[in-house]
């Protein structure tokens, strides 16, 4: 029995100064700060937003002084950079039942629950996975959607059309492409993927780095790479372990994308005419790559 992964709801990220990162992402990037979540909503110890770079949504965290948050104890030990992926499951219409057969096949899967929220924050619409179960890849699988009007309702701004971020935005921004994760053996954790998903091997054009492996991966494609003597992995799995390597966007002008950047003070690498990479480290542990469309 297979996983069955809809959307992909917002990818998660954890960063070292929280207001410093929001500044940074909504100035120089133009991303959009949808909803900043507080208390009931969140830990108290645990500050967080959803934003969208895109029309994609990103939860950004921000332990506080002494949080003791499971994300908090990631950042000490990682450092910055990306924590997870928050799917959609089924149609996003709240079943329950979804969700009770998510944790079926997680089981079946030998994936274990790390948390399920009891009392707090929406109990009985997601849990979160084992990422050491799963090369690194957390999975915040949750019953609903953000991607709907009515989330104005809760006090969030509504995800942008692509069309705004297409025609409009500077950077000229057509979605998603895929993301990528860095792992010790591609073989394995694409076998692990594709037992728990069904997910299908696919092309997807130029990347940054050099033998990587694309999948299916819900709405969008998710891709495997591993250390290799032209690329930047062995480094990154030293010091953050298997996990999320970089998310990658389609859009019109990647060149043209560098320049604004570069006007606003964001470091970028030229890797050629087709890709521009935002390296991590220059954007609180969150590389980013703009491909052209």
């Amino acid at each position: 029995m297979h996983l069955d992964l809809r959307t992909i709801q917002h990818l998660n990220f954890v960063v070292d100064d929280y207001d410093a990162a929001l500044r940074h992402f909504v100035d120089n990037l133009g991303a959009r700060h949808n909803w900043e979540l507080e208390v009931p909503n969140r830990p108290d110890d645990l500050r967080c937003s959803l934003i969208t770079l895109g029309p994609q949504l990103f939860e950004i965290f921000g332990p506080e002084p002494g949080s003791r948050h499971g994300i908090a104890r990631i950042r000490e030990r990682r450092g910055a950079g990306f924590v997870g992926i928050e799917w959609g499951l089924g149609e996003g219409s709240m079943n329950l039942d979804d969700l009770v057969t998510a944790k079926k096949v997680l089981a079946e899967h030998g994936i274990r629950i790390k948390y399920e929220p009891v009392d707090r924050y929406w109990p009985g619409t997601w849990l979160v996975s084992e990422p050491d179960d799963l090369f690194g890849l957390t999975l915040e699988c949750f019953i609903g959607t953000w991607y709907v009007p009515e989330v104005a309702g809760y006090g969030m701004e509504p995800v942008a059309p692509v069309s705004f971020w297409r025609d409009e935005h500077p950077l000229g921004i057509h979605g998603l492409r895929n993301f990528t994760m860095a792992v010790h053996d591609v073989g394995a954790a694409a076998k692990r993927w594709q037992d728990l998903t069904g997910a299908d091997e696919v092309s997807c054009g130029p990347a940054a780095d050099r033998m990587v492996r694309y999948f299916t991966a819900a709405n969008t494609t998710m891709g495997l790479v591993a250390p290799t003597s032209d690329n930047q992995v062995g480094t990154y799995l030293d010091r953050r372990g298997e996990s999320i390597y970089s998310v990658s966007y389609l859009v019109n002008d990647p060149a043209h994308v560098a320049v604004h950047l570069s006007s606003k003070a964001v470091p970028v690498e030229r890797v050629n005419d087709e890709v521009v990479v935002v390296p991590a480290e220059g954007n609180h542990g969150v590389r980013i790559e703009f491909v052209r469309a």
